[in-house]
């Protein structure tokens, strides 16, 4: 079915978004999202699949066919991971706790750990600690580790003991 619509679309057949919700509407499918540059949809398999369009008046820009030149020398990073800390102090200042972590994406982190609240999980019982002592979650660069993920764990274990030795409480800890 994606297939089918993309090629609907790349062809010229569907020219607008309307048009595409009446083609999804006559297979059978339903819309379980409707973004500015994309529909979700769910199949009468349950399967779920995007369909992503730039129709003409649409605000999305088109990417342009040859290179510029900027000028600009890329950026090669290397293959490594961040490793950071989520701190809360308590409201009276005597206690402290944490949360010690290692990401190749940063932004990308901290999002999850601000949206996804799940019990046992990550972060879940630093801002359950938070909560309870009403202390804002500050986040911290500690440092780039280039190489593999075991080599990152290691300085995230240093981290955390260096953390805990300071008279941090680090209740998401499981080692």
């Amino acid at each position: 079915m994606k297939a089918t619509l993309q090629a609907a679309i790349s062809s010229g057949q569907i020219n607008t978004k309307q048009e595409l919700l009446e083609r999804a509407e006559a297979l059978g499918l339903t819309v379980t999202r409707n973004g500015r540059d994309y529909i979700g949809l769910l199949g009468p398999d349950g399967k779920r699949f995007r369909i992503r369009f730039a129709f003409a008046g649409g605000a999305f820009p088109t990417r342009p066919e040859c290179s510029i030149d900027t000028g600009a020398v890329p950026v090669i990073r290397s293959r490594g991971y961040w490793i950071y800390a989520l701190t809360a102090h308590s409201r009276n200042g005597e206690r402290k706790a944490c949360y010690i972590g290692q990401t190749v994406n940063l932004k990308r982190r901290f999002r999850e750990h601000l949206r996804r609240h799940r019990p046992g999980h990550a972060s879940f019982a630093l801002f359950e600690w938070a909560v309870r002592e009403q202390a804002e979650v500050r986040a911290t660069v500690l440092s780039w580790v280039d190489g593999d993920q075991s080599y990152a764990s290691r300085f995230e274990g240093y981290w955390l003991r260096l953390a805990v030795e300071a008279g941090f409480e680090a209740p998401d800890a499981h080692n």
